[in-house]
C-alpha cells in the first residue's frame, strides 16, 4: 500500500473490500490523507511514520485529525497517569476535562450534522 491514502481507501482496505459508503458522508475529507495533529503541550509526542503529522494547539486531547479536531480527539494516557487522574485530589480536575471534551463534542456533531 502507498502512503499516504485517504481515510476511505485506508479504511476501505484495512477492511478487505468490504465497502464502507458512511465514509462518504465526511465529503472532501474521505478523499484526503489524513493529517494529524499533535497538541502543542504533548510533552513526548509519538512519532508518525506512515501518516503526515504536525504540531498545533488543539482545543481539546493530545492528539485529532486535520479537519476533525471538533468531533475527534484522543487523550494519551500512561497506566500511571491514568490512575492519577481517577482518583485523589486530579479526579475534579480530571471530570471536568471529561465533561469539556463531551461538550466539544456534541458541539461538534451538532455542528457536522447542520452541515449536512
Amino acid at each position: 500500500m502507498n502512503w499516504p491514502v485517504s481515510v476511505y481507501e485506508m479504511i476501505n482496505s484495512a477492511n478487505k473490500g468490504f465497502s464502507l459508503p458512511a465514509l462518504r458522508s465526511l465529503g472532501e475529507l474521505a478523499d484526503q490523507a489524513p493529517l494529524i495533529i499533535i497538541d502543542s503541550r504533548e510533552q513526548v509526542p509519538l512519532q508518525f511514520t506512515r501518516l503526515e503529522s504536525r504540531v498545533a494547539t488543539l482545543p481539546s486531547g493530545d492528539y485529532s485529525i486535520a479537519g476533525l479536531e471538533e468531533l475527534f480527539a484522543v487523550e494519551r494516557k500512561s497506566i500511571p497517569d491514568l490512575v492519577a487522574c481517577c482518583t485523589g485530589q486530579n479526579r475534579e480536575r480530571f471530570e471536568r476535562e471529561l465533561h469539556r471534551l463531551q461538550a466539544r463534542f456534541l458541539e461538534g456533531l451538532h455542528s457536522a450534522k447542520d452541515a449536512l
